[in-house]
């Protein structure tokens, strides 16, 4: 498609207006079907974080049921886990010169 408008672009001075118009007209249907598809997309991907999130709240549900409180230490571990650590990081440093 980009390769279609960049053609167009540059042969469109020399193009009859109608056949100027007509391809013009096939490179806007051609990117109105690619915003529609990208919509369509963004929508399965907003379904899909919303069957997580409902799954997640069940998940935590059932451990909360067995363990009462774990799902607060295991979130905090995780977010633990997941901060970069500065004391490492100062560790590997190579020696300034």
């Amino acid at each position: 498609l980009e390769d279609r408008q960049k053609s167009f672009f540059s042969t469109a001075k020399r193009l009859r207006p109608s056949e100027r118009e007509e391809e013009l007209s096939g490179i806007r249907r051609e990117y109105k079907k690619v915003g529609e598809e990208a919509s369509e997309k963004i929508s399965i991907a907003e379904d899909c974080y919303s069957l997580l999130d409902q799954e997640l709240h069940k998940f935590k549900l059932e451990l909360e049921a067995d363990n009462r409180g774990i799902t607060e230490v295991l979130e905090k571990r995780s977010l633990e886990m997941d901060a970069p650590p500065t004391n490492a990081l100062k560790e590997n440093r190579l020696p300034k010169k």
